[in-house]
């Protein structure tokens, strides 16, 4: 699901670009599913559903404070100054070993302030009092919230997470 939801806010940008050619190019669109047909339990939840689109309802409990995230990293060769910038690949940012400029290995350092940064935050959710089986202790999940997802709730909110 992660591809196609990448491919669908490409779409949607293109869209509004194509439908709206006149105008600046607004910030980045982002689609969010919402009201899926099945809702899951967060006690049922298992490396089953992974990389799957799933629902499911709780209570927050608690919210970290907020992190900067590296999403692009720039770097510069310290020997022949060659700047390669380079992007987060399943939750890495690969440095450059060599230069293409002049061979040299290892010789990259990082310019933090040529780095792209986003917002992160950790939500702990809890089963609703409801889904939790009688003389049970209610399950809890720990999510992370992105860019304009960051500072959406609060501990005590009852939300319905899709993703």
């Amino acid at each position: 699901p992660a591809e196609l939801i990448l491919s669908l806010d490409k779409i949607t940008n293109e869209a509004f670009n194509a439908v709206f050619p006149g105008l600046p190019p607004p910030p980045p669109i982002h689609l969010r599913m919402v009201s899926l047909k099945i809702l899951s339990r967060i006690r049922n939840l298992g490396p089953h559903n992974i990389n799957h689109l799933i629902s499911f309802r709780g209570i927050v409990i608690r919210c970290s404070e907020i992190f900067p995230e590296m999403k692009a990293a720039t770097f510069r060769c310290i020997r022949c100054q060659h700047i390669e910038r380079t992007v987060l690949e399943r939750g890495r940012i690969q440095e450059p070993t060599d230069c293409p400029r002049c061979r040299k290995k290892f010789s990259f350092e990082l310019l933090y302030n040529l780095c792209v940064f986003t917002d992160k935050q950790y939500i702990k959710l809890q089963e609703t009092p409801e889904s939790v089986p009688e003389g049970e202790t209610p399950y809890t999940i720990t999510l992370l919230a992105y860019d304009d997802m960051v500072d959406g709730v609060r501990p005590g909110d009852r939300v319905e997470v899709v993703g």
